[in-house]
């Protein structure tokens, strides 16, 4: 690492980012600096003069701590101690440093949902021609951005960086750190309500990826998004592009086929949603200089996420579309249009479990979607949750036939019981991290076959 760790942070240690949302978890944290120079956060659930003495004992180099050192800590003195206001403030600070020693073309995405799929897409995409790091796994939080921009090795060409929000000024912040050249925000959707209270604010915040006048950026978003119309207008030394206008073709079992850009592309996944986020990552693509052609075959050879859209084929010849890793109200209404189109004449099952995040715009969401969905599908199966027995009301009230049941074991022999099943049926099974409906489809999966290999790969 090309910096002096030591001479930074004592001469920055009084630097204190002006975030909104709550930093109380940050206090009595601290991280060790190793002698290859790598950072260790602290686990706050262990005794914190038993860990610092045991990182002592196995050779840290150093110490930051938030707020003073412990008084009855015995530190040697060959140990440099900076004590700074927050210590993962200062993690984000010196990765921010470490940023202009790094040659590489830094893309952030955000957006309320589909940010991960569009991070691992676009770097399956561009490894094709280029040296790239992402985010680990779907850790999109200030030390997850951090860590990845303090571990990206000078021959990285380019970097992706999945960013989260919690509140305002927190992707201001990551864009600021990571000097990004590109950024992809997905959409603005209802995922951050139970911290920002509107879709307007929630615009707001996530506008804040094309905020800073001095960064030049090639800007990509949702063709159809008015609420973005501001920001867009007062934006300075941005290039904007827009993308997401593509028109469904067909299903098989293999894939979705879609055209967009007068294209015509395949990709191995269960809902439209995936669709939509590949235009994203077909246009970042051909701004980076990759050929339609290479595009194509790479989109075909993607693997779709374990959770996030694979189309299993169980023993019993039924179909599952298992996208239980999350769920928001547009992500459920995609899944009921997908079950409806896809090409087998059984019956479509929705199974949903409790859409969480969306604050006190619940009812009215969960309405609208209940007006979309219904009737889409033969059956749709709610698990017990907040809300749920209001979906449920409103589903019934619309004529669709809607259950509801307390917990995965009871929604499981109940599909056993009931012999669905069976060949050609198609089940989709969807809910917000909270419901665990991964449970449902670890129990569908014990005897499964994967039928959605990566093709050409």
């Amino acid at each position: 690492m090309n910096l002096n760790i030591i001479d930074f942070l004592k001469a920055n240690s009084s630097v204190e980012w002006k975030f909104s949302f709550n930093t109380k978890t940050c206090k009595d944290s601290w991280f060790l600096l190793r002698n290859d120079e790598k950072f260790k956060l602290r686990n706050p659930n262990l005794d914190i003069k038993e860990e610092i003495t045991n990182a002592l004992k196995n050779g840290a180099k150093g110490l930051i701590i938030s707020g003073e050192t412990p008084k009855d800590l015995e530190i040697p003195s060959n140990i440099p101690v900076i004590n700074v206001k927050s210590a993962i403030l200062a993690y984000a600070e010196i990765a921010k440093y470490h940023r202009q020693f790094l040659n590489c073309k830094v893309i952030v995405v955000s957006g309320s949902n589909g940010k991960t799929t569009v991070k691992d897409l676009l770097h399956h995409i561009l490894k094709a021609k280029f040296k790239v790091k992402t985010t680990y796994g779907n850790d999109n939080t200030i030390v997850g951005v951090s860590k990845t921009v303090l571990n990206c090795a000078e021959d990285i060409e380019i970097l992706i960086l999945e960013v989260g929000i919690k509140g305002f000024n927190y992707l201001k912040n990551m864009v600021n750190l990571s000097k990004a050249e590109i950024g992809i925000l997905t959409n603005i959707g209802v995922s951050h309500l139970q911290y920002l209270k509107s879709r307007e604010n929630i615009a707001k915040a996530k506008a804040e990826i094309f905020e800073n006048p001095d960064l030049f950026m090639k800007v990509f978003l949702p063709f159809n998004e008015p609420l973005l119309d501001p920001y867009i207008k007062a934006a300075k030394n941005k290039e904007f592009r827009f993308f997401g206008d593509f028109n469904f073709i067909e299903y098989n079992e293999n894939y979705i086929e879609f055209n967009y850009r007068n294209e015509n592309f395949k990709l191995p996944a269960s809902n439209l949603s995936l669709a939509y986020n590949a235009t994203a990552v077909i246009d970042t693509a051909l701004s980076l200089g990759l050929n339609m052609a290479t595009i194509k075959e790479r989109l075909l050879s993607f693997k779709v996420g374990e959770k996030r859209g694979k189309i299993i084929k169980l023993n019993s010849e039924a179909y599952l579309f298992n996208e239980s890793y999350n769920g928001s109200p547009i992500s459920v209404n995609l899944l009921a249009f997908s079950l409806n189109k896809f090409p087998k004449k059984g019956q479509k099952i929705l199974i949903l479990g409790e859409l969480a995040e969306l604050g006190d715009s619940a009812k009215p969401l969960l309405e609208e979607m209940s007006t979309t969905i219904a009737n889409s599908v033969d059956l749709i199966i709610l698990k017990n949750g907040e809300n749920q027995e209001f979906l449920k009301e409103e589903l019934l009230k619309k004529g669709q036939r809607t259950l509801l049941f307390e917990s995965t074991e009871e929604i499981y022999n109940y599909l056993v019981k009931e012999n669905l099943l069976k060949k050609d049926n198609v089940i989709g099974v969807k809910g917000s991290a909270v419901a665990n409906m991964s449970e449902l489809t670890d129990l569908l999966n014990i005897t499964s076959q994967i039928i959605v290999p990566p093709l050409g790969g």
